[in-house]
């Protein structure tokens, strides 16, 4: 195509590093084997793929000069629902349904995304702005009830469209704070520039 082959598109939009992939992990192995694409070389990857981008982050805020952008998106939570490492959450009961496995992935995404905040020298990590944000509404598998999993996401229902949103750094004003403001995602990229 005129833009070039697809794993060269993070850097043609700008990112001077990409390191992900650029599906979701949908092939037979999942989240245990996947192809890579590190800065537009595309390689095969055995390794659970939540600690392997945590890896990536960590090493990546070692190089880089401040100030600094760095977007990790974990593919966890989501299909195929699995069993992570044992190290990680995994060890699910042999009659574990997908919502347990749904669960378990995030459990393990939320240990990687701790791990890479306290590989950070303290003082880097108290002048850095951490933003996290879900990027749709709970996968019907990760619907328990009394939820109705047919207003989940892909639906308009508040299940389907309701993310988490979490701010933590520096211009937070009242840490610990909620709000019940309205946010988009669309909102992040005026706020990262103005940051």
């Amino acid at each position: 195509s005129r833009s070039g082959p697809p794993e060269t598109h993070p850097g043609r939009q700008g990112l001077a590093w990409y390191d992900a992939t650029l599906d979701n992990l949908q092939g037979p192995q999942g989240f245990y084997r996947w192809t890579k694409n590190e800065n537009g070389r595309l390689r095969e990857v055995d390794g659970y793929a939540t600690p392997v981008a945590a890896d990536a982050a960590i090493a990546r805020t070692r190089e880089m000069r401040e100030p600094w952008f760095l977007p990790l998106a974990f593919h966890a939570a989501h299909a195929p629902w699995h069993e992570p490492p044992p190290e990680l959450g995994g060890r699910l009961a042999p009659d574990a349904g997908n919502a347990d496995g749904y669960d378990a992935s995030l459990r393990a995404a939320d240990a990687e995304l701790g791990r890479v905040l306290s590989s950070m020298d303290p003082d880097l990590r108290a002048r850095t702005v951490v933003i996290v944000i879900g990027d749709n509404g709970t996968a019907d598998p990760g619907v328990r009830p009394p939820r109705d999993a047919e207003q989940a996401k892909g639906t308009v229902y508040e299940r389907g469209v309701n993310v988490p949103l979490i701010v933590a750094g520096p211009p937070v004003e009242k840490p610990g704070s909620t709000s019940d403001a309205l946010g988009h995602a669309v909102d992040l990229f005026p706020t990262i520039a103005d940051l």
